[in-house]
């Protein structure tokens, strides 16, 4: 039986995240706040988290490490932006959606939200994906809602596994084995996914489309598992689901063709050598930080002329900073919370797989960070693939993203907040009926 006492200090500090969440106040703001509560009620009341300072020292260096592989990613995106690459994928949605326009933009939507989500995360595919629909023709409500919809399930994966890497720092688990348990959760998800796209679109995706492409990830799933590495599971699943779309695509309409400029094609070598590197490094065990690997793809993007760096550094910085030293603070945050008495006074109701998956969904709505619910959360839990999965189905549509859609696609007003609803609501149903019969199975 957990102390009253003990649990003041982690429920208050929860409290407070979830209230300044909430408000919209940012996820920095949030995650001081909560150490702020967390420290000063547990010094008030004399239960302080049983942490080594060496093992918060560890924990921030972790986050530090994550945070550095965020921001040079979105360096290397705010380059490709500025260069135009991105005006150039549009007129290749264009050449290529002639026949079964609809099935096409569903597949480009789903395979452009996945592998930005994969790279950047903190709602780039909402900003890159939503204008291309858009500029695609897609009405603007509609095409930021498809944005959203189409990354959630891939925010499990997001910026080369960043949420599952938080969440095997904070329960010294092995990433491999938080990797399976959050497929073997979200799956369901990925089925659904294209139908999801393309109802909130207002579209139709043909049958073919739609077993091609859910087929093409699933598969890319299963290599992901037994691959186990969480740093290139999200290559790997984005080149599964890109793979059964160009299928589909020669399938109706024949070869396809592309044209891009050379900038394009510097970005798409960029990209390529980033997840070889990184692909390597973890296969090899050689140790190598993916925001090295990052780094050298951003000057290989850039060169010759690397004068393109410091600007697109300096805009970064000024634009993102809050959300990148967000990241160290929750790390931190996570490991003192993994030492209270939360997960003791969570763990008798979320032994019941729809309360972990509930946990998740709920804390992404409040929060509006994947990593930070699993930061808060992941310790109370026993099925953290399961909370895991609910955060991801919840972030497409909490209002942290739907603003970033709202902004991306420059539309403002209540049908696309509902139209990313209905979608997340798409993706939840049948992920938390499989959870449910899982956890009832015994399955996980």
């Amino acid at each position: 039986m957990v102390s009253p006492t003990a649990a003041l200090p982690p429920l208050a500090s929860v409290a407070a995240l979830v209230t300044v969440g909430l408000l919209g106040l940012g996820v920095l703001l949030a995650s001081i706040l909560g150490l702020a509560v967390l420290v000063l009620s547990s010094i008030a009341t004399g239960f302080l988290p049983k942490v080594t300072t060496v093992h918060l020292v560890e924990a921030a260096g972790k986050g530090a490490s994550i945070a550095a592989t965020v921001f040079f990613s979105l360096v290397l995106i705010r380059m490709m932006e500025k260069d135009g690459v991105f005006d150039d994928l549009v007129k290749n949605v264009h050449a290529m959606c002639k026949h079964e326009e609809e099935s096409c933009l569903t597949g480009i939507a789903i395979a452009g939200a996945g592998a930005f989500e994969g790279l950047a995360s903190f709602g780039t595919p909402a900003t890159v994906v939503g204008p291309l629909l858009a500029d695609a023709g897609v009405p603007k409500p509609r095409a930021g809602a498809a944005a959203l919809t189409a990354h959630a399930p891939y925010g499990t994966l997001a910026a080369f596994g960043v949420p599952i890497l938080v969440t095997a720092g904070i329960l010294n688990q092995a990433p491999s084995g938080i990797l399976e348990a959050t497929i073997a959760s979200i799956f369901p998800a990925y089925i659904v996914l294209p139908r999801a796209v393309a109802a909130v679109m207002d579209a139709r995706v043909s049958k073919s489309a739609w077993i091609t492409i859910v087929v093409a990830t699933l598969v890319a799933l299963a290599m992901a598992i037994e691959i186990g590495a969480p740093r290139i599971a999200s290559p790997v699943v984005v080149l599964g689901t890109a793979i059964g779309l160009a299928w589909y695509l020669c399938h109706v309409s024949g070869e396809p063709h592309f044209k891009f400029h050379r900038k394009a094609m510097h970005g798409f070598v960029a990209y390529g050598v980033a997840v070889g590197l990184i692909s390597a490094s973890t296969l090899a065990h050689l140790g190598l930080p993916p925001w090295v690997a990052l780094g050298l793809s951003t000057i290989v993007y850039a060169w010759p002329d690397l004068r393109e760096i410091p600007p697109a550094i300096k805009e970064v910085t000024e634009e993102a900073w809050k959300e990148l030293l967000s990241i160290v603070l929750l790390m931190v945050y996570g490991k003192l919370i993994a030492h209270t008495a939360l997960p003791d006074l969570m763990r008798p109701f979320c032994r019941y797989t729809p309360i972990a998956f509930l946990v998740g969904y709920v804390g992404e709505m409040a929060v509006g960070s994947t990593t930070a619910v699993m930061a808060t959360f992941a310790s109370g839990t026993p099925f953290p693939g399961v909370t895991l999965a609910g955060a991801a189905c919840a972030a497409a549509a909490c209002p942290y993203n739907v603003a970033v859609a709202e902004a991306a696609v420059e539309y403002h007003g209540k049908k696309l907040a509902r139209r990313a609803l209905y979608g997340s609501a798409f993706l939840a149903a049948p992920t938390i009926a499989w959870v449910t019969l899982a956890g009832f199975l015994g399955v996980f």
